[in-house]
């Protein structure tokens, strides 16, 4: 994989370099990874090199600060570049601009993994309007399960964030593009506090954040690459697991994490604008398919809105 990046510093808190770093040459990059790297770095002090990774992986782009999101970036960049390579990795140490789920703000803090990722699956893929959710979300709680303390303590609450305790740790975000029965473009966004637990906007629903690192024992240190080392083994696993056809494998996966079944929720509207609104509220049985929730005291099943837990 070649990595590229503005800070070698910063991009050495995830790899180990095998050889020196090289002024890029931007020859090197075909040219439509060229219009990519103008828009992910504002200097023309940019360095390479090249790491042993996962083959599903050719390209990681570093940026100490980004000004916009990464992820962002990548759909803006597929749209616009009629052949985007597979395989692309962003991270950011910090940034401006960046969003989660239905587009709130995530705020960035040095020291928490910010990434994004651009994929080709090019083939029908079953259930991938929710399977990549459910993708990503268990490609975290298995990272997490990696770490010494945290085994199956990480739950997933519906539909996309990641608790530890009683905070939440991680968001997930991804969209598709398809071509006829194929989906043709995968992005990715992962969230994740590793190092501090950023301040929340004022929000009833997700009350607090936490980080890994708050929830260690004080005397051991989490160092950014081997969290993200086994993410992106977690990653690269689940997504030949969905390729093949093994949906209802992370389905269940997903279902035995969550921390929603068996608890009685509150649902809420979800708008992008205007004021949320109390909807149903009810014990949840199930999580269907399709990533529906199933309510004791409801004959339809939900599949939109927000979720409040009195406990989680």
């Amino acid at each position: 994989m070649l990595v590229i990046t503005d800070s070698k510093k910063y991009a050495e808190k995830y790899f180990i370099i095998p050889h020196s770093w090289q002024r890029a040459n931007w020859t090197i990059l075909n040219q439509n990874l060229e219009k990519l790297l103008h828009r992910l770095f504002d200097t023309q002090e940019i360095f390479v090199a090249e790491v042993e990774y996962d083959p599903i992986w050719k390209y990681c782009f570093i940026a100490k600060h980004s000004k916009e999101s990464q992820y962002k970036t990548l759909i803006d960049a597929a749209r616009e570049v009629t052949d985007l390579p597979s395989g692309i990795l962003c991270l950011a140490g910090s940034g401006d601009n960046f969003k989660g789920h239905r587009n709130r703000n995530w705020i960035s803090m040095p020291g928490n993994l910010h990434l994004s990722a651009y994929l080709k699956p090019n083939q029908a893929i079953d259930h991938f309007h929710v399977g990549f959710t459910i993708l990503l979300a268990i490609s975290v709680i298995q990272t997490l399960d990696k770490i010494p303390g945290l085994k199956t303590k990480a739950a997933i609450k519906w539909v996309n964030d990641i608790f530890l305790g009683d905070g939440k740790v991680s968001g997930v975000i991804t969209q598709t593009q398809t071509k006829g029965e194929n989906v043709s473009d995968l992005f990715i966004g992962i969230g994740l506090n590793i190092e501090t637990a950023p301040k929340l906007q004022a929000d009833f629903i997700t009350r607090k954040a936490t980080s890994i690192q708050k929830h260690m024992d004080g005397k051991t240190k989490i160092h950014q690459a081997a969290v993200l080392n086994n993410l992106m083994r977690a990653l690269s696993n689940n997504y030949s697991i969905l390729l093949d056809g093994g949906y209802k494998h992370i389905l269940d996966f997903y279902r035995d994490r969550s921390n929603v079944i068996g608890k009685n929720i509150t649902l809420y509207s979800d708008p992008v604008e205007g004021k949320t609104e109390k909807i149903k509220e009810g014990k949840v049985l199930s999580i269907g398919e399709n990533l529906e929730l199933f309510l004791e005291s409801e004959d339809e099943p939900i599949t939109h809105g927000r979720i409040f837990l009195s406990e989680i």
